[in-house]
């Protein structure tokens, strides 16, 4: 039992039965301290316990502590040190370790504090890396003292660099996320209108003649009426058919025939002759609009 005058410390229980001593911890300087100490056996507490009165010293700064590694693994390795073996021992005890890297990037981190424990676990760490590492010890207000740095390879395989934590791989996935929904809100208003143009707005932008087409060339022109189109259609069949028969009466029958023929059915000679054939064309008056069938011999 720890006790300061005035003010009650919790009991401390030593269970190692071989243990002489045991330093006592976060103590203030320059302070007075009761301390009772009682045994234990199996009938119970002793009845008189044993009184010590003690002092602590003014705020002295700590020796340099030293440690060893006690144990190694995958997540984790602890350090072990006895500040018994110190000139003047600290009050508090904590580890500060880093990942040895190349590029010397890393930061220090701070493990917990201890005042009368002897051991110090320190993780979580990546396996198959190694770290950098060292005791700190402290007089609990301002004083601190560091060992000497020691190299320590955690076990199993090294995972290598995780792409997926890495704020440049984040950024990219950010991105192309972002603009995968802007696409699909595009697709979507797009498929909504259909890409259709109103009629109506295609007028009122290109005037109301737009689309009209006549189809026909414009360096031609529409006759005034189409009874000068049938007029000069028929007069043009009547001259064909006057012509089919003047040529068939020419060819005749009997020995007429065969006088325009020779022997193997050809008409060679045969054109040579006066006999006319009429060829009829359409003239096209602009005046009137009208057409007038003329002859002409061939």
């Amino acid at each position: 039992i720890v006790a300061q005058p005035g003010a009650d410390f919790p009991s401390i229980d030593i269970r190692d039965e071989f243990r002489r001593n045991y330093l006592l911890g976060g103590l203030k300087p320059n302070t007075k301290y009761r301390i009772q100490l009682k045994a234990r056996t199996s009938r119970g507490l002793s009845l008189s316990p044993a009184i010590i009165e003690i002092t602590t010293n003014e705020s002295l700064v700590p020796s340099k502590p030293s440690f060893v590694i006690s144990a190694v693994g995958n997540t984790f390795f602890n350090i072990s040190f006895n500040p018994d073996m110190m000139a003047v021992p600290g009050s508090v005890f904590f580890a500060r370790y880093k990942e040895n890297d190349k590029d010397g990037q890393a930061i220090y981190k701070k493990t917990y504090d201890v005042t009368n424990e002897r051991t110090i676990m320190v993780s979580p760490l990546d396996p198959g890396r190694e770290y950098v590492v060292f005791l700190v010890a402290s007089d609990g207000i301002r004083s601190e003292v560091e060992s000497d740095r020691k190299y320590i390879r955690t076990r199993g395989v090294d995972p290598g660099t995780n792409v997926t934590k890495s704020a440049w791989f984040i950024g990219t996935i950010v991105s192309i996320v972002v603009l995968i929904i802007i696409l699909a809100v595009v697709c979507g208003v797009m498929r909504k209108r259909g890409g259709k143009y109103s009629v109506q707005d295609k007028e009122t932008l290109h005037g109301h003649e737009y689309g009209q087409d006549d189809g026909k060339f414009s360096e031609y022109y529409r006759a005034p009426s189409d009874a000068s189109i049938k007029k000069s259609t028929a007069s043009l069949h009547d001259g064909l058919q006057d012509d089919d028969r003047d040529s068939m009466a020419e060819f005749g029958d009997g020995q007429d025939r065969q006088s325009r023929f020779a022997e193997d059915g050809s008409f060679i000679g045969q054109y040579g002759r006066d006999d006319k054939r009429r060829t009829y064309l359409v003239k096209y008056d602009e005046s009137n609009g009208e057409q007038q069938p003329y002859s002409t011999s061939v």
